[in-house]
């Protein structure tokens, strides 16, 4: 029972960790998409802030 609850503890951040690195991984792949389509350096900039805010980034 104690190793089951030491083991979830030590799971949790690292569930954690890969949720972000998945989200991040995702954010940077839309974000790169939405580059290809930019056609100026605004457009470029908002592509790129549109696809990290999610990421909680102000």
């Amino acid at each position: 029972m104690i190793e089951k609850h030491s083991r979830k503890i030590i799971e949790s951040p690292l569930l954690d960790v890969r949720s972000h690195s998945r989200d991040l991984l995702l954010a940077l792949s839309r974000a790169a998409q939405a580059i290809q389509q930019a056609h100026t350096a605004v457009d470029f900039y908002r592509a790129v802030g549109d696809a990290i805010k999610p990421l909680g980034a102000k």
